[in-house]
């Protein structure tokens, strides 16, 4: 959601009553710089929140103020936070503002003296490049924060030809994705990169493995945004809208974005190439502030060059099946049509509706158990209870003797998933496999 400026507080609490009646998982709260309007965005805020729903923001930090830290850390609110650079000169020279980096860093201090999960994200061109490696020490050291990004900066629809001499080529991307490798090595710290970007640009297997499936475009199908003047639309990079908040639902706004969900987008290198159902095709939106079509490539993509071997999906590497697992109480279980959407912040999942009863009845259960009761296979199972750990959406019991699990009156598919094949919705076990990313099951 991105806050407009001309707009009072009346109008911030009825964008977010209709986003309640969507049931999203999130909410992240952008900008521009949404500090800008705080009082006016407070109040529908806390109606997120009071309806159960996980908001994080996007900030430059330049406004923090006690206050605003108190009520993020209150209210748990992550705290998303650009930062360009660790040397004063560059970041306000980045930012065209003399001393942004001193009001930036006073609120990042703000935020984590008040207990705030920060993230920081370092927005890569040639004008920072040089300092990622000591911008991530300064993070480490300096702030004590164990998380770091730094992300390639894309081609704004809006920016001039100037802009676009300041773009990374496909090597320094590499590059940038080295750096962060040796940051991780050295500091010990978790890194990301915070884009969606094209499996066949990544030059060595290492930084394939480390970020290039943590993120797969996932703009009208799964995120959607409304914008300042109440625009619905499919990616914030995207100028198109598919109705506003005020006549229209998020439902209807969503079955006009087909070309988003059935794949009609895609680059032909992309449609034909098995490694889709794992990248996704890189972003359709920088595709086009780039070269200009929605069918191009993105500025990642290295087809001709891509010769690193397919993953075959998750490496399991040890036996779970024998552990014991719990569903943790902070976990949420929201219906949806045929099926229900489970998630812990903004983690979530689709499971059928058979799975969430048995989680909801099993306190503790091992993955043996789970086997006898559904229609899964043994291996996907595993994959299954690895992935809803690593989401928080389940979690490793205690030495406790598990429970008799309570077992329904016939076995069951784990995973369900969003779309729909011929207006019946389908039960797969890898819901985001390429042959199934066509139309979302409204």
């Amino acid at each position: 959601m991105t806050p407009p400026f001309g707009h009072d507080e009346a109008y911030y609490r009825s964008c977010a009553q209709k986003i309640v009646e969507a049931k999203p998982v999130s909410v992240q709260i952008t900008g521009g710089e949404p500090l800008i309007v705080w009082n006016k965005v407070k109040p529908a805020i806390q109606c997120l929140l009071d309806a159960g729903i996980c908001v994080s923001i996007n900030t430059n930090a330049t406004l923090v103020t006690e206050e605003i830290a108190t009520f993020l850390a209150e209210n748990s609110i992550d705290a998303f936070v650009s930062f360009p650079c660790s040397r004063p000169e560059v970041f306000d020279g980045i930012v065209n503002c003399s001393g942004a980096y001193e009001r930036a860093l006073n609120g990042i201090k703000r935020l984590i003296a008040a207990g705030v999960r920060v993230s920081l994200n370092m927005v890569v061109t040639k004008l920072n490049f040089p300092y990622i490696y000591e911008t991530a020490e300064f993070v480490c050291h300096n702030l004590k924060l164990s998380y770091f990004s730094a992300t390639k900066a894309s081609f704004p629809n809006n920016a001039n030809s100037e802009f676009r001499k300041q773009m990374l080529s496909l090597d320094e991307f590499n590059e940038m994705l080295n750096i962060l490798m040796k940051v991780k090595r050295d500091f010990g710290i978790r890194v990301d990169s915070a884009w969606v970007y094209s499996l066949c640009g990544f030059a060595c297997k290492d930084t394939m493995e480390q970020f290039g499936f943590n993120r797969k475009c996932s703009c009208g199908k799964y995120s959607f945004v409304l914008d300042s003047d109440g625009n619905m639309k499919a990616c914030g990079c995207d100028s198109r809208s598919f109705g506003n908040i005020a006549e229209d639902t998020f439902a209807t706004a969503i079955g006009k974005m087909t070309q988003w969900q059935d794949g009609s987008m895609l680059p032909p290198e992309c449609k034909v190439c098995s490694a889709l159902q794992y990248c996704g095709g890189g972003c359709r939106s920088e595709a086009f502030s780039a070269y200009g079509s929605y069918c191009a490539l993105d500025s990642t993509a290295n087809p001709h060059d891509f010769i690193l071997p397919v993953l075959e999906g998750p490496n399991l590497q040890e036996d779970n099946l024998d552990m014991a697992f719990s569903c943790p109480g902070k976990v949420r279980f929201v219906g949806e049509n045929g099926f229900v959407r489970v998630s812990y912040r903004s983690n979530y999942e689709f499971i059928t509706r058979e799975a969430a009863m048995f989680l909801q009845n099993n306190q503790c259960f091992t993955g043996k158990q789970l086997c006898e009761v559904t229609l899964s296979s043994k291996s996907a199972v595993q994959q299954w209870l690895k992935k809803m750990c690593s989401k928080k959406l389940l979690v490793r019991c205690s030495e406790q003797e598990p429970d008799v699990c309570v077992v329904q009156e016939s076995r069951f598919w784990l995973s369900a998933t969003p779309y729909v094949e011929n207006g019946i919705p389908q039960y797969v076990i890898d819901y985001a496999s390429a042959d199934h990313n066509s139309k979302r099951y409204i």
